[in-house]
């Protein structure tokens, strides 16, 4: 069942007129079987872009239906879960780090995983892309995020009098990167639902594999497998890579901070974030650093709270807390402080701290 509730844009002489309104309690649709071979009913909220002059008649204009419903975002039952589980070719002589990350949440609001490669002493290393949404043929190839609403955007394409299927094709006036993979016929789910050779339940496209875990009555989250295929110079070394898991604002649609997970692997210090990281504030990238327990590279919040550290990762978290006057009680001035003592010192009160909890 789809619903069409959107003001006809008269421009667009071939899209469908409808100017729908919708009362409490009144009928919209029925439970129904297809293909999928079990009862199910699409319900889905559109917001074409500002540069699409047609009616928010196409799947690309879907957007999380969570954002904009009355949703309990600050339930002190929400819980999250985000893991780096593995990391590989963030050495020197590599070009092609890849990160993978488990992710529970009961956030169903999420929209954004960012990753973020640094060096040693907190440079931006490798793959760092802003968000491009300017025009029909606006891609992110490869980005270090996977972002539901903007990819569904960029890549579901549309089939539309201002944007025909054809133009996504190669040599077309919106060619895609992956045109390769486009059928003549117009298919909204070429790319997203493009399954991995070794799995037909697990998504690989633009670098990124998605594994969801099942949801049914049972669960209590969404879980996800998630691997990052990453690109850097070769002559590069990561030694941090940071994780978040982020929410859109409900009132503004942006990125404004709501971060619902983060988790860190290596030795991450405290920097400056780069232009455009508005995801990753400088305090949420603070607590994340700075707390101590859990288990290495991973990190839980609770009503808010986040923890990071166990192992090594954690160890070496709580000493750069230490070394920088007890970042993990907040504090303005504790901040100033933090910012106050370099980097060199800060790794060097880590490795400092490490060699002591060796000691017999």
């Amino acid at each position: 069942m789809h619903l069409s509730a959107t003001v006809f844009n008269k421009s667009c002489d071939n899209e469908a007129a409808c100017n729908v309104t919708i009362v409490k309690g009144q009928k919209i649709g029925s439970v129904g079987v297809s293909v999928a071979e079990f009862p199910h009913v699409h319900f889905e909220i559109r917001d074409p872009p500002s540069y699409d002059n047609c009616s928010a008649n196409w799947q690309a204009d879907a957007v999380n239906p969570f954002r904009i419903l009355p949703y309990n975002r600050s339930d002190a039952a929400h819980a999250t879960r985000l893991n780096i589980t593995a990391v590989a070719g963030t050495g020197i002589g590599s070009d092609a780090p890849r990160v993978m990350l488990f992710i529970n949440t009961t956030r169903y609001d999420w929209n954004k995983v960012l990753l973020v490669m640094r060096d040693g002493a907190g440079a931006v290393v490798g793959t760092y892309q802003t968000p491009n949404e300017t025009s029909y043929a606006s891609y992110n190839a490869k980005p270090n995020w996977y972002d539901i609403e903007l990819w569904n955007r960029q890549w579901t394409h549309r089939d539309s009098s201002a944007a025909s299927w054809s133009s996504f094709g190669c040599g077309g006036g919106n060619a895609c990167p992956y045109c390769d993979q486009h059928g003549a016929a117009y298919d909204p789910n070429t790319h997203l639902d493009a399954q991995c050779p070794d799995s037909p339940s697990a998504c690989c496209f633009n670098g990124v594999r998605m594994e969801p875990y099942i949801f049914n009555n049972r669960t209590t989250g969404l879980s996800y497998n998630v691997t990052f295929n990453l690109t850097k110079n070769s002559t590069d070394a990561a030694a941090c890579v940071e994780a978040y898991l982020l929410a859109k604002s409900p009132l503004t649609g942006e990125y404004d901070g709501s971060i619902i997970g983060a988790a860190s692997w290596g030795l991450c210090v405290d920097t400056v974030t780069p232009d455009g990281e508005e995801e990753a504030k400088l305090a949420a990238r603070r607590r994340l650093l700075m707390a101590a327990g859990g288990s290495g590279g991973s990190s839980s919040v609770r009503g808010g709270a986040s923890t990071v550290g166990g192992g090594r990762q954690g160890v070496l978290a709580g000493a750069v807390a230490a070394g920088a006057g007890g970042m993990a009680r907040g504090g303005r001035n504790q901040q100033r402080r933090l910012q106050a003592v370099g980097a060199g010192e800060v790794l060097s009160r880590a490795r400092r701290a490490l060699r002591s909890t060796q000691q017999p």
